[in-house]
């Protein structure tokens, strides 16, 4: 975090909430790899230790890769240097069931179990890489620090070394999703640790003993360093500082009641931002739709390994959607996915709602969850594989993915579900759930900002300063615990007259901020959406208005939230008026990060 009350506790915080969001994966990988529960959990442990002890620098360049690298790299050391032969994979030091009670899974299971035990220790890791946590090959590679073609080869004998455990496969390897089945079938059975804590706790225990042994020889260390420093001073030429490049003005604002309010810019002032300096990492384009210029490719029915950079909602009838994905990887343009057609849904209080929301991509951003009148579709982009699970009678409203990339979290007009996205099971829940890390809320009429555990458990809420709110559509929420949603505000004759705009805290604590909509003419009601969250506390947003010819002109803008300024990410592909024949451009106006 850059934003202000950034220190250690912020830190730790940061930290026990991304490590709780992966160390199920990580540990379920690591036991894969090495063949033995204790193991893994010891080489998971180990790797989030690491991750801990330099968790500024982890945070700024990505703690997923990292400790995805740091599991496998670490579970090969210790599978290769443990004394004897691995045997089966051995999940929990508990006896083994009577083999009377032994069902048809467990026996896939168990000879899944044998084929991994039959490979080297780098070649389940590739395993594990490209089907269990979904890596391409290239990715892999990276991860496991070996060349390409190592890869391909350790993949070819994994596929054959699963063909033997598959009683489907025939006289074929396994495809992807098939060998990624059978993977998940024996990951599925590695029992849960929380490891968070103990990571963070051995990982400050190790600093103060590095700082004890840094200050016995501290006048040495002192000495060499100013030398360093003087030498490099003096023998070092400095070239002419580069010209300094066009940057947002901070934007201006007011405190009321403890909560910084920033005046967000007229709509004919959007234009002229500066480009947002991140764009092109979170894979934005600055012209952003689908495009009613010519019509689009459909993605491939084997899928793409590409990560999904926003969905576009396609009308493709009557009451009919499709998805179109950006794969910026793949293709300049969105892919429309071949699947059946979506569906809205019944929202009492809204009337038709759309089966798109801030939480529809999963955190991997491979999968996409659309909720349905009956039900949940999950598709798997990499195969364009959807697998519907019905929820007879619930009357679903909205869906979202938790934090820990596996539970799919619904909820209705009163009542919430846990819905495991492998297993297909829904749970009714007893308190409130929400998808992602946070949301903003309110709680006897007082604005707060809710945490959520990986699975959507609430897991603390902090009440929030500022002026008097009422909520409006959806959170976006960060693995930072930074939330942001649309709000309307009291106190008009305060903010000047300004009566909605986007409220964004962080589930840690620090200052509440706002930032109030125009109400220069043209300014639509719902003018701003949250629709993501970019590095360093950035918020990425919709904002909308209407042209000279009332026509709608949506635009994408950022705010740092650190130094209170505002982007220009690119302009959206104004939709298609919503009255069957009234156009022929399919483009909804529904899309997300």
């Amino acid at each position: 975090m850059t934003g202000e009350g950034a220190g250690p506790v912020d830190d730790e915080a940061d930290f026990v909430d991304f490590a709780a969001a992966c160390q199920g994966s990580a540990l379920r990988a690591a036991t894969l790899v090495t063949g033995d529960g204790t193991l893994g959990r010891e080489v998971a442990l180990d790797a989030l230790r690491g991750i801990a002890a330099d968790w500024g620098a982890a945070r700024d360049e990505g703690p997923e890769r990292r400790l995805r690298s740091a599991v496998l790299r670490r579970a090969v050391v210790v599978a290769t240097d443990h004394d004897d032969p691995v045997g089966p994979v051995r999940l929990s030091d508990e006896g083994d069931e009577d083999d009377d009670a032994v069902d048809e899974p467990e026996v896939r299971r168990a000879a899944v179990r044998a084929a991994l035990a039959g490979l080297p220790p780098r070649t389940r890791a590739v395993a594990v890489s490209r089907w269990l946590e979904d890596r391409t090959d290239g990715e892999t590679a990276d991860h496991l620090g070996v060349e390409a073609a190592v890869v391909a080869a350790d993949v070819d004998a994994a596929r054959r070394a699963l063909a033997r455990a598959d009683d489907r496969a025939g006289p074929l390897p396994p495809e992807d999703d098939r060998a990624r089945d059978l993977l998940t079938l024996v990951a599925d059975e590695v029992p849960e640790a929380d490891l968070a804590r103990p990571a963070w706790d051995a990982a400050v225990a190790r600093r103060r003993t590095v700082r004890r042994r840094a200050a016995l020889a501290g006048g040495v260390l002192v000495l060499g360093g100013a030398a360093g420093l003087v030498a490099a001073d003096r023998g070092t030429r400095r070239g002419p500082a580069p010209a300094p490049s066009r940057s947002a003005a901070p934007l201006a604002g007011v405190r009321v009641q403890g909560a910084e309010v920033l005046y967000g810019p007229e709509p004919d002032d959007e234009e002229s931002l500066p480009p947002y300096p991140d764009a092109a990492e979170l894979g934005l384009r600055a012209r952003l739709g689908p495009g009613a210029d010519t019509p689009l490719e459909q993605l491939p029915s084997s899928g793409s390994s590409a990560p999904v950079a926003a969905v576009f909602l396609l009308r493709t009838g009557n009451d009919e959607y499709k998805p179109a994905v950006l794969l910026p990887a793949r293709s300049p343009r969105p892919l429309v996915v071949p699947m059946a057609p979506l569906r809205p849904v019944d929202v009492p209080a809204n009337g038709r709602g759309v089966p798109v929301g801030p939480d529809t991509i999963e955190r991997d951003r491979h999968r996409l969850v659309f909720v349905q009148p009956d039900g949940l579709v999950v598709l798997e982009v990499r195969s364009t594989r959807t697998r519907r699970i019905p929820m007879p009678g619930a009357r679903p409203e909205r869906a979202g993915w938790a934090a820990d990339g596996r539970t799919v979290v619904v909820t209705g007009s009163s009542r919430s579900w846990q819905v495991d996205s492998r297993t297909g099971v829904v749970r009714p829940t007893v308190v409130p759930v929400g998808p992602g890390w946070a949301d903003i809320d309110l709680a006897s009429g007082t604005p707060v900002v809710r945490g959520f555990s990986p699975r959507g458990e609430i897991v603390g809420v902090r009440s929030l300063d500022g002026p008097e709110t009422e909520v409006s559509g959806f959170s976006a929420s960060s693995p930072d615990g930074w939330a942001c949603r649309l709000v309307r505000l009291g106190a008009p004759e305060v903010l000047g007259g300004r009566t909605e705009g986007l409220l964004a805290a962080r589930r840690g604590g620090g200052d509440t901020r706002v930032l109030a909509a125009s109400t220069a003419p043209g300014v639509m009601p719902g003018a701003y959406r949250p629709l993501a969250w970019g590095p360093q506390a950035t918020v990425v947003f919709e904002s909308r208005s209407a042209g000279p010819t009332g026509r709608p002109v949506l635009r994408v803008l950022a705010w740092d939230l650190a130094a209170s300024r505002l982007y220009l990410v690119g302009t959206l592909d104004t939709p298609a008026y919503p009255a069957p024949g009234f156009s022929d451009d399919p483009f909804t106006g529904v899309w997300t990060l």
